[in-house]
């Protein structure tokens, strides 16, 4: 009876049970005999440049080796799996041509799945694959196929496919090969999917249609409905022995051919901890990363999607669409509890610890862009980058979001440290808050001018030291173009900053918003040696605290202009927004007096002090301040004396 157990137990678990069969509609049935596993040509059909196989079912155990082997005239090799069984892989898998691997029941590669292929892979549970426009390599219904000698274009699906799962893998091709992953909800944890200048292909769908391979795109415009990718790293592994990331296409061994390209389609999209890399490090332009979500991506726990560039040549483009793009938590293999207490001591650890999106140039070559398009962007920590550190132009940032929310020590950075010069920032959105040292800067610390800061937003609200700077420790600094069309708030020393070494950058703030407010918060375009900048703002009502500060004086030359077009009011005392939700009135509150209901009576008692609360006139109904309150502006306002740093503001 024990027996008897054990053997239903091999048979169901292909995990402990690994085969090849072949399922003789193509060629003839034959069960193949392991652990080297020979899958020659006379097992399959030639039709042109395409070698065909089809099994009834294909395992490959830990140790084992399934050997594709072809005439030099065979460029692709498609093997379908018609069985009811998925397929596990923990083995090598070697083929001199193209390899495709068919599985619609699923596929799932184990610690020690390994690929010795001499071009590309590509690993679907997909139902068949379009060859051309008219061929048809079909394993969910082999009579149905069409064996043309076109090349295969398109992933096609009948149904919500099933999910492939690679856990702790190294998969490698050879220089500018590709790899693809492609079917219903993909599961990589703890692997490596390396693709050296060439492309790694990720796609997600969870209903019928095609995935199109093209040269430069991945297409899944035909899916209603996309699946989930879920892209982990769990090994404590230290930030400087990382050299290859869980997805990589960098050129990082030969640096001859450029960084290659990425593109990751689906309907959601998680990354914890694992790194994406399509960094150039020679003198061919990189390629960059293109990740297309019809939900939300979430990058968590320090995960990090660069393109850096370390060469001279072009460093790729990230481009980002989603609904929502959220970055959050820390890598804390890299940043610990010390280090997090005290992220100021600890910059650089606390920035590198972070979930992270950034284009950087580290050599001559220019750096690439960040474009993201998305509802929403939330970094509550991140940080997104494109900075020089040597002669290279950082690339651009550009945002097309609706809501842009930055806490708790986010960073969105385009600065130079050498003599590149640093990137420009665009921002469009509906809202913009930036809280708790949130903050937007495209400085410079070395001898190129700052970048500029565009801001188009209906609201901005800046909190708790978060503000947005183009400050220049050497040279003139970049300008920065605020377009509220409603309101515009800092409070608790919060600031916009255009303060320079040279000439100071200049501050625009436009779009006529109801209300321009300045609590405990500043506006700087001080200048050093050179000219200040300009500070002007067009608003209907711009209203300042005491201990605010405007400012764009230079110590040694011409003190810039400041200009405030708007009704000007002056604050006595700090003031804080109401809440947006107010107490109901219900007849309970109203059945105790005031001082039965509050131990101290002080705490809930109402004054009316006189008409003078009310508007001056039924056509000013709505937000109103109460002239007591308010001292018009009638002398300069403050100047402070300017003195350069040499660090970044808190």
């Amino acid at each position: 009876m024990k027996k008897y157990f054990f053997l239903i137990i091999l048979i169901l678990n292909p995990k402990l049970y690994a085969e090849i069969i072949t399922d003789g509609t193509i060629g003839q049935r034959n069960h193949l005999i392991g652990p080297n596993f020979i899958i020659n040509e006379q097992l399959g059909l030639q039709v042109g440049n395409n070698l065909f196989h089809s099994f009834q079912i294909f395992n490959i155990e830990t140790g084992q080796t399934a050997t594709f082997s072809s005439s030099s005239s065979v460029t692709n090799i498609l093997a379908r799996v018609t069985g009811n069984q998925s397929s596990w892989i923990d083995g090598r898998i070697i083929s001199d041509a193209n390899l495709y691997l068919l599985n619609p029941n699923g596929i799932v590669f184990g610690e020690n799945a390994r690929l010795s292929i001499n071009g590309s892979f590509h690993a679907s549970t997909a139902d068949y694959l379009r060859l051309g426009n008219t061929g048809k390599f079909s394993a969910s219904h082999p009579q149905e196929s069409i064996l043309t000698v076109a090349s295969p274009e398109a992933f096609g699906f009948l149904t919500a496919p099933s999910s492939i799962t690679i856990e702790g893998s190294a998969m490698m091709v050879p220089q500018q090969q590709t790899i693809s992953v492609i079917g219903g909800d993909l599961f990589i944890k703890d692997s490596f999917l390396f693709a050296e200048s060439g492309k790694i292909n990720l796609a997600s769908v969870a209903s019928s249609g095609e995935v199109v391979l093209k040269p430069s795109d991945l297409i899944v415009d035909s899916f209603e409905k996309m699946g989930q990718i879920h892209l982990s790293e769990s090994r404590p592994i230290p930030n400087e022995e990382r050299l290859i990331a869980n997805l990589d296409v960098s050129d990082i061994f030969s640096q001859e051919a450029g960084a290659g390209q990425i593109f990751i389609r689906a309907g959601k999209f998680i990354s914890d901890k694992a790194w994406i890399f399509a960094d150039t490090y020679g003198n061919q332009d990189g390629l960059g990363i293109d990740i297309l979500i019809d939900g939300n991506i979430n990058l968590i726990n320090g995960a990090r999607i660069t393109t850096d560039n370390g060469g001279t040549g072009q460093g790729g483009n990230i481009k980002i669409q989603a609904n929502n793009l959220t970055l959050s938590g820390i890598n804390s293999n890299i940043c610990n509890e010390s280090c997090q207490r005290n992220s100021i001591e600890n910059q650089e650890d606390y920035i590198n610890s972070l979930s992270t999106i950034a284009s950087n140039t580290f050599g001559m070559g220019n750096g690439g862009e960040i474009i993201i398009n998305a509802s929403s962007v939330e970094m509550q920590p991140g940080f997104m980058q494109t900075a020089t550190k040597e002669n290279g132009r950082a690339g651009n940032i550009d945002f097309r979001v609706d809501n842009l929310k930055l806490y708790n020590n986010s960073y969105i950075d385009s600065s130079t440290e050498k003599n590149g010069k640093a990137g420009n920032i665009t921002l469009n959105t509906q809202q913009l808050i930036l809280e708790n040292q949130g903050k937007i800067s495209a400085s410079s610390e070395g001898n190129a001018d700052a970048g500029s800061i565009n801001i188009t937003t209906k609201t901005a609200s800046f909190s708790n030291k978060s503000g947005i700077t183009t400050q220049s420790f050497n040279t003139s600094g970049g300008n920065i173009e605020f377009t509220v069309t409603d309101r515009l708030y800092l409070s608790d020393n919060s600031r916009i900053t255009a303060e320079a070494q040279g000439d100071g950058g200049n501050i625009t703030i436009s779009g006529k918003p109801e209300f321009v407010i300045l609590n405990n918060s500043q506006l700087r375009a001080n200048a050093f040696e050179d000219d200040g900048g300009n500070i002007r703002i067009f608003a209907e009502n711009f209203i300042s605290s005491n201990n605010s500060i405007i400012t764009a004086s230079s110590e040694m030359a011409i003190d810039g202009q400041i200009e405030i077009n708007a009704q000007e009011y002056e604050l006595k005392n700090n003031f804080s927004l109401l809440p947006v939700n107010f107490l109901t009135s219900a007849v309970e509150y109203t059945k105790k007096a005031c001082s039965r209901r509050s131990k101290n009576p002080d705490v809930a008692r109402l004054a009316i002090l006189g008409l003078q609360i009310l508007p001056e006139s039924p056509y000013t109904l709505g937000f109103y301040i109460p002239k007591e309150l308010l001292a018009t502006s009638t002398t300069e306002l403050p100047v402070k004396p300017y003195k350069p740093c040499y660090h970044q503001p808190n």
